[in-house]
């Protein structure tokens, strides 16, 4: 919130650090949650007091904070994107842009995909490296299958799939709303939106599947189970739904 309050999912207050705290962005995982700050703050509150250490890289508001399987990674409205260490230690700048951070995705084999709100995308492929632009709007949500496929998810309300083996754009997919998760498994897509809804494609075909109208605010998370039958589904409206993608039950 603007005042810098926080409250766990028990409903017990966190801290409240007042207005020149405000939060901006927050991500947790087992080990417990972290906090980006309006000042370009990290922090990792493990003691849960208003005094909790703060680490500064980011001299602009925190906008997105990303764990990944043995990092955390934070961008920014400075155009910097950072890796720290899961307990809080500062490792380094892995790029810095001139546009703002709206978007970070990583992958078990160590690619990393982040977006700007220019539309580049900067694709880290092991010793590839690649900065991508397919398109002038912000993408806000990025995913990439087993094939080198990337999907990135804007806020015109289109999906850009491109071919990282050749950077080709191959297929624009125009979906109902600004897009703010994808998720692909085979030749399933699913698209979370802005305004609640879940749609379900077929990527080759571009043909629309599904839709699912289960939410009352922005989707923040969509998930096509490994069976490609379930999707899961969270939003800001606190509901996390889980649909059968074949009888098109919640």
């Amino acid at each position: 919130s603007a005042e810098g309050a926080y409250c766990a999912f028990s409903g017990r207050k966190i801290f409240d650090g007042g207005f020149e705290d405000n939060l901006t962005a927050l991500n947790c995982s087992m080990r417990g949650f972290i906090l980006g700050r309006g000042d370009g703050a990290i922090s990792f509150p493990q003691s849960l007091t208003p005094s909790a250490s703060r680490r500064f890289c980011h001299n602009q508001r925190v906008t997105v904070i990303h764990y990944s399987r043995d990092a955390v990674l934070t961008g920014s409205d400075d155009g910097a994107c950072a890796e720290w260490t899961l307990d809080g230690r500062f490792e380094k700048m892995i790029l810095k842009s001139n546009s703002s951070v709206t978007s970070i995705s990583t992958f078990q084999d160590a690619a990393k995909l982040i977006g700007f709100a220019n539309g580049e995308i900067a694709v880290f492929l092991g010793q590839q490296n690649l900065l991508l632009k397919h398109s002038e709007y912000a993408p806000f949500a990025l995913e990439m299958n087993a094939d080198r496929f990337l999907f990135s998810g804007h806020e015109d309300g289109k999906v850009r799939i491109a071919n990282l083996k050749n950077q080709k754009n191959t297929k624009v997919i125009a979906c109902g709303g600004v897009i703010s998760s994808i998720s692909v498994k085979s030749d399933l897509m699913a698209v979370g939106l802005a305004n609640g809804c879940v749609e379900l494609y077929n990527w080759i075909t571009g043909e629309q599947v599904n839709c699912f109208r289960n939410h009352y605010a922005m989707v923040t998370k969509v998930l096509i189970h490994a069976d490609e039958d379930r999707i899961f589904s969270s939003a800001m409206d606190g509901t996390l739904v889980i649909i059968q993608r074949l009888s098109g039950r919640a």
